[in-house]
């Protein structure tokens, strides 16, 4: 049986061939944010793996980080009842910034960004997170936090409202997100871990690394 052509579809390309389906990235471009709508012909699954991937190669480069912000992320989409694309494209269903545009000037904020398109890698963490064989520390099992937020600058990168997609966090906001996420349980580098009923910190050095 001769395997269908490979056809490059938002970012991804097909693989078609003996009843199977399959996806890998294509070639990414030189502007590495992308907004565009799933590959057709992708199953829900392919669609929850591919949507973790892509906020994964989003928001952070760092491996540990995206075992536990995916895990996270993960479990607020069981907590809320709804898929990981769901979750993370919003009313939209397209792959894009946290921060998202719609063409009235209208906007959502989403729970996190999926501008980026997947890697082997991410795709990787994605699918071992999603199926049970990769599993995040220790420590982030037994606290079980529900959020997470990044020490960093503001994006360079501005929205139509001339404000930056992503704001900036400084020690100041991510202490007080503890009073809507709950205390900071753990952090990695700059990313900080919060869990409902756990006890604020009142310095992020506090704060123990997973």
């Amino acid at each position: 049986m001769k395997a269908k052509e490979d056809r490059p579809l938002g970012g991804l390309v097909l693989l078609g061939g003996l009843g199977l389906l399959a996806f890998a990235p294509a070639p990414a471009s030189h502007d590495s944010e992308h907004t565009e709508s799933p590959p057709d012909g992708l199953s829900e699954q392919e669609r929850d793996v591919l949507a973790l991937a892509r906020m994964l190669a989003s928001e952070t480069s760092d491996e540990k980080a995206r075992v536990v912000i995916g895990w996270i992320t993960l479990s607020a989409a069981r907590t809320w009842r709804m898929s990981v694309y769901r979750l993370l494209t919003g009313k939209s269903g397209q792959f894009g910034p946290q921060k998202f545009f719609f063409s009235d000037g209208s906007k959502e904020i989403r729970y996190a960004s999926t501008a980026k398109r997947a890697t082997p890698e991410t795709l990787r963490i994605a699918r071992g997170l999603l199926d049970g064989s990769i599993q995040p520390p220790e420590r982030v099992e037994r606290t079980h936090p529900t959020a997470y937020v990044e020490l960093s600058k503001a994006s360079k990168k501005l929205g139509p409202d001339g404000k930056p997609l992503q704001p900036e966090y400084t020690a100041e906001k991510i202490l007080g997100k503890q009073q809507s996420y709950g205390g900071i349980v753990g952090r990695i580098h700059n990313w900080f871990l919060y869990a409902k009923g756990a006890p604020h910190i009142d310095s992020i050095d506090e704060a123990s690394q997973v």
